[in-house]
């Protein structure tokens, strides 16, 4: 999961700063910044879109899960004993 949330920060970083300088913003021009400010934050709404996309069985896996993990003693993904 690590591996994933490093990958997006890097794509997320190399895209804000291609938007940045084709917008113009520079160290003396802050000129566009609140059109960057304004894509950045619609972007993170994004993922609400595809919320349709999410198969319908996620609530049964979830469930087994919660179940399997009770069955074996361990809660959120960490072995009791530790």
């Amino acid at each position: 999961m690590t591996v994933v949330n490093n990958i997006a920060l890097s794509v997320g970083g190399s895209f804000s700063a291609a938007l940045a300088e084709s917008l113009g913003i520079q160290l003396e021009n802050y000129e566009n910044l609140w059109i960057l400010t304004l894509i950045t934050s619609a972007s993170t709404l994004i993922p609400i879109l595809l919320i349709p996309m999410v198969p319908d069985g996620v609530n049964e896996c979830e469930e087994n899960s919660d179940a399997v993990d009770e069955a074996t003693g361990e809660a959120n993904g960490e072995e009791e004993g530790k």
